[in-house]
């Protein structure tokens, strides 16, 4: 008996069916963190070079004391999951300081066992440089601006840069200037390169700001 092609429809349809049923997600294992989440800043202590911290965007923060063969989840906060930074004081590998979206400045001074909120709570942190030449003073950059500190982040911070201010002055063509998340780019080398929007300085890092 000839089949028409209505017929081969339902077998079709079974065939199809099977095809995506005989693989399902739950076979598929599930990828660890921090491979899991975006990694947004990795960091080798140059003490140890099997000791690695990764800071994610929704993951956490991390460590590996192994290469990277397996990782522990060292977030100061569990509700805390969006950072962008991890950085290590030069002079002092163990001396680590972590932020992101709205978490504040973190620090731990044990290679991540324990965290302490060092400065700004709340704000979110967009990168963070440290002056190789002089641990104690630090330099952050947040949504409002560029941030020193001279006492290693235990003190008093200077707004040495504000960046909603420069914004309204200079007219900046951002997209939407109400928004400073979309500051695009800031570092700051040790015998001074520092470049802000549109302007670049050359000078020294204390005579300029």
């Amino acid at each position: 008996m000839r089949w028409s092609k209505p017929h081969l429809l339902p077998i079709a349809a079974t065939l199809i069916a099977l095809s995506y049923g005989s693989t399902t997600q739950a076979e598929v294992p599930a990828v660890p963190p921090p491979a899991s989440a975006y990694i947004m800043k990795l960091a080798v202590s140059p003490d140890d070079a099997g000791l690695i911290y990764a800071a994610t965007n929704g993951g956490g923060l991390y460590r590996s004391t192994d290469s990277g063969d397996f990782w522990s989840d060292i977030s100061p906060r569990p509700d805390l999951r969006y950072y962008n930074i991890m950085v290590l004081d030069p002079s002092d590998a163990s001396h680590l300081f972590a932020g992101g979206r709205e978490s504040g400045l973190w620090e731990s001074i044990d290679r991540g066992d324990s965290w302490q909120l060092a400065a700004m709570p709340d704000h979110s942190i967009l990168s963070l440089a440290i002056d190789p030449t002089d641990s104690e003073r630090l330099f952050v950059l947040s949504p409002n601006g560029v941030h020193r500190s001279t006492t290693g982040g235990a003190g008093p911070w200077t707004h040495v840069f504000d960046y909603p201010q420069f914004v309204a002055n200079h007219n900046v063509p951002w997209p939407d200037p109400d928004w400073p998340k979309q500051f695009g780019f800031f570092f700051c080398k040790a015998q001074l390169v520092c470049e802000v929007g549109y302007f670049i300085y050359f000078d020294t890092i204390v005579n300029r700001i």
